[in-house]
């Protein structure tokens, strides 16, 4: 069986891959063993005194030498953190420099171990009223890139800065409550409503912090993934004279934690760390080349040993038209994530050519096209059926990766174990193969039948119409692109300018802006009315899409449902996924096709293809080893460059 993975992040389509629609799924917390106690006094628990383990094999580190210029498709936007925004790109380089290390590690084959590089030891504790509790000690020793004690407080700092009302609502980092949401008493944190995170403990003198998570969310299929936590660097992000402060309710700040007293702070590490915990340290952004600019951060712990050698690392925007250019002439050593098939034959020529060399592997994701499902036509499910049967998507998934890509019906990719293994029902899904006939049937079943007078559509007639509350809506759609893009270029093509899509008494309106205006206005932080996108999602670990059906809360709310689909089935479909207990993989999978069966139906997205991704790089970059899940992050940490 193929390793277990998931969550999403987004890129401009070309080759896009957000860790959408929501961002980090990982999270960082701390609390004392006398709390963990208090939480249950019949609680079954595995302890261990040393989580400390030997490696397999020898590891080899190498004297930091050389440089590395990485291009990206994805454009960068020097807002590094994913609590603000998510692009993939952006995400990629707060892995490296901030991500790490975790208290649960991702190892090559997909498994979730406790990381004995920062972990001492560690509890599981099951309580009483169905709520579990884990305890980490944090070993002593710890640096920060600057020299500064990394402790328990950095990682219990992570929720609690981040699930804060002050972060999330005050501050508009609304991605961080992905640290905490599953934790017990996140609402009432979140909110306001209370001071003390209930599910968050710090025993600082012993340097350990625990975390509780809600019996809501438990079990879960993921196990030791909730509690995957990274720190946060205290004395960057937060005035010196802002404190956590253990209760009884759980922790808290001081009272001079408010937005008004820590924007200042807030704002500059958010754009220039003053302190980084990853493998490297982010030194500069250059924003007329859209480049960040990293060197090897001298106090970070390793990788089960492992140090980088790389020097500096450039992580660069680069453009379709110019990057194979780029390669060729050294302006870039790697490219990540090539799907263009244009783009793949030109890099297997320069492998060809003995000059550079390649690694490929199975996408985690896919692209697609994203509906509003709140507005316009798009919020009938019968016009998003009727794009998917005016879109010949063998032809276009063809056409766009040149054999190296298939199409998907649903929100998977190729590279998940699920898809092989589900591979007989995953046949059944509708694959709304291309029909301008079906398209015109569903229309006329949705009542698309009229024309701009109000009377009887007939052939001929132009756009159709629909009457809603009285009035009449055309068919009609606004579609938001990005800039240099080959995949909008194809859409154009294939789907806007297609002639049958105006025989159908359809029509699309493409709006051009750069991929950072289309994320603004995806994410409705500027108002618009665009419902159609075109990017795509890279699902990473774990794959936890119950946030993003959610149904609208008391004030309209969607939180991250970004599609604004509002669908009961769907949202419980979503919900149930993940609540399997952790090992039993028949009853996950069974689940998981529910969900995806009823999301094809309804058809939030237009799932596009779903391809091989090829890096391509200079020869003198060796051991570079990596796909979805071991990211650049981690490869950055065991290749190295020939001088």
């Amino acid at each position: 069986m193929k390793k277990k993975m998931l969550a999403l992040f987004l890129s401009a389509v070309m080759a896009v891959s957000m860790t959408a629609c929501g961002s980090d799924t990982s999270a960082t917390t701390e609390s004392s063993a006398a709390s963990t106690e208090a939480a249950s006094t019949e609680a079954t628990a595995e302890t261990t005194d040393e989580a400390s383990a030997e490696t397999s094999t020898e590891v080899v580190n190498e004297e930091p030498h050389g440089q590395l210029i990485i291009g990206d498709i994805t454009e960068t936007s020097g807002d590094y953190t994913p609590y603000w925004s998510n692009a993939a790109s952006d995400y990629t380089v707060f892995k490296t420099v901030a991500g790490q290390p975790q208290t649960v590690r991702m190892d090559r084959d997909g498994k979730y171990e406790y990381n004995t590089d920062i972990v001492e030891s560690y509890e599981e504790v099951e309580n009483e009223d169905g709520t579990m509790t884990w305890t980490f000690k944090i070993k002593d020793g710890l640096k920060w890139s600057n020299g500064d004690d990394m402790t328990a407080r950095d990682f219990a700092l992570t929720p609690m800065l981040w699930g804060s009302k002050v972060a999330t609502v005050d501050l508009q980092a609304t991605n961080g409550v992905t640290t905490c949401d599953k934790f017990e008493g996140f609402a009432e944190y979140n909110s306001g409503e209370s001071k003390a995170f209930k599910g968050v403990h710090l025993d600082e003198e012993n340097n350990s912090f625990s975390i509780t998570i809600a019996a809501e969310w438990l079990p879960y299929y993921y196990g030791k993934a909730l509690v995957s936590m990274y720190p946060t660097y205290m004395n960057g992000w937060l005035p010196e004279d802002v404190e956590l402060i253990e209760t009884e309710e759980g922790l808290t700040f001081s009272d001079n934690f408010t937005a008004e007293y820590i924007s200042e702070t807030v704002e500059r590490e958010r754009w220039t760390p003053t302190a980084c915990s990853g493998p490297y340290v982010l030194t500069s952004y250059d924003k007329s080349n859209y480049a960040y600019t990293m060197d090897i951060n001298p106090n970070y712990v390793g990788d089960q040993g492992k140090q980088p050698s790389i020097q500096t690392v450039i992580y660069k925007t680069v453009t379709q038209d110019t990057m194979m250019d780029q390669l060729k002439t050294g302006g870039v050593d790697l490219l990540v994530q090539l799907t263009d098939a244009n783009e793949i034959n030109a890099g297997l020529d320069m492998v060809e050519a003995g000059t550079h060399d390649y690694i490929s592997y199975d996408r985690n994701g896919y692209g697609q096209l994203i509906f509003k499902c709140d507005r316009g036509p798009t919020q009938f499910v019968e016009v998003r059926q009727a794009i998917a049967y005016l879109l010949d998507r063998n032809e276009f998934t063809r056409t766009f990766t040149g054999g190296h890509g298939t199409v998907v019906n649903g929100p998977y990719g190729t590279a998940q174990w699920m898809v092989e293994e589900a591979e007989d029902q995953i046949d059944t899904l509708n694959s709304y193969s291309y029909s301008p006939e079906k398209a015109i049937e569903v229309l006329e079943q949705g009542g698309w039948t009229l024309n701009a007078n109000g009377e009887e559509y007939k052939e001929g007639d132009g756009l159709r119409y629909k009457d809603v509350d009285g009035e009449l809506m055309p068919l009609k759609l606004k579609w938001c692109s990005s800039e240099n893009n080959s995949v909008s270029d194809l859409l154009v093509t294939m789907l806007q300018q297609n002639p049958d899509v105006a025989a159908a008494g359809m029509e699309i309106e493409q709006s051009v802006v750069t991929f950072n205006e289309l994320l603004t206005n995806y994410y409705d932080q500027k108002e618009n009315d665009f419902n159609m996108f075109n990017m795509a999602e890279g699902f990473s670990v774990p794959y936890d899409v119950k946030l993003q059906y959610v149904m609208p809360d008391e004030n309209g709310d969607w939180g991250y449902n970004y599609n604004h689909i509002a669908d009961e089935q769907l949202t419980q479909l979503a919900a149930d996924m993940n609540t399997v207990e952790e090992g039993d993989d028949e009853t996950y999978l069974n689940t998981w096709f529910s969900f995806i069966q009823r999301w094809n139906e309804l058809l939030p997205n237009l799932p596009l293809y779903s391809n091989e991704y090829l890096d391509v790089f200079d020869t003198k970059v060796k051991n570079w080893d990596r796909d979805e899940i071991w990211g650049v992050e981690m490869a950055l940490i065991y290749a190295s460059v020939e001088e």
